[in-house]
């Protein structure tokens, strides 16, 4: 049997789950999730904090491979589970030895080399369609349908104290829209964000009079603003793992999708999509 240890936002997460589920798929073991309401603590400037798990919403249909799902009776015990860390940033193969056991998987594992084979798989036990048609029907009130839209993601935040995690250069969004040239736009920021990322949209707007830029508004849950996201024709994404998932959950065939060529501060590399345009 595997598992994951979760740690970190909603990105992360699913880089965590979508590598556990796609290792039991391909190895043919079983899996399970610990149920909790908050991740395990990871460290950053302000010290040690928590993130939100999404059990219960995002991640709803696979909630049956959790541990919420088990008797009381149960014997399995996830807290017993042989720790597999991951041995560095960049994508390395799963070790096979790791089906003999019950095994927990340490780490990001921020790479789609690790499931992108089972993305489709994955996909339908998440009930993607389905999520991505209901997140529409509520947040229908924009002024345009998101099948022309274009996302465009702002990551700032606790970026402008992280050296490894620089902010994006306004020129970066300029060239990302010139380049798929879609003039329905809409973006998405954190609520901390508004005023600084209002700034740089009045300078997108007056490089780009004829673009409709119109905000997702802060009201919308975070795993929501994610698969709205995924709706929209084409994606000009930040470097961050939140509108990476953005992206990568974007089913249509025809999308384009925009990333920042340098994700990182140091020699550190995402791995991106082939298909992605890197500027």
């Amino acid at each position: 049997m595997i598992t994951c240890q979760l740690s970190g936002g909603l990105g992360n997460q699913l880089f965590q789950i979508f590598t556990t589920l796609a290792y039991s798929i391909e190895n043919n073991i079983s899996v399970m999730f610990e149920y909790t309401n908050e991740t395990t603590k990871y460290l950053t400037l302000d010290g040690e904090k928590m993130r939100d798990t999404y059990w219960n919403t995002f991640f709803v249909h696979i909630i049956n491979l959790t541990t919420y799902s088990l008797s009381k009776n149960s014997t399995i015990d996830i807290s017993s589970f042989f720790p597999y860390k991951e041995p560095c940033f960049e994508y390395t193969p799963l070790p096979i030895e790791i089906a003999s056991r019950n095994m927990k998987l340490v780490g990001y594992f921020q790479s789609h080399k690790y499931f992108c084979k089972k993305q489709q798989y994955i996909f339908k036990l998440l009930k993607l369609t389905q999520m991505q048609t209901m997140v529409k029907n509520i947040y229908d009130e924009f002024p345009f349908s998101l099948e022309t839209a274009v996302s465009l993601h702002f990551r700032i935040g606790d970026y402008q104290f992280y050296e490894e995690h620089p902010v994006l250069p306004l020129e970066y969004y300029k060239k990302a829209l010139r380049r798929i040239n879609e003039k329905n736009i809409l973006y998405f920021c954190q609520e901390e964000d508004d005023s600084l990322v209002e700034m740089q949209i009045n300078v997108l707007k007056e490089e780009f009079p004829d673009f409709l830029f119109v905000k997702a508004p802060n009201t919308i849950t975070d795993w929501e603003q994610m698969l709205l996201m995924s709706c929209c024709k084409h994606n000009i994404i930040a470097n961050s793992t939140f509108s990476w998932w953005g992206a990568y959950l974007n089913q249509l065939e025809t999308k384009v999708v925009c990333c920042p060529k340098k994700w990182f501060g140091t020699d550190k590399i995402m791995d991106i999509p082939e298909s992605w345009i890197k500027i």
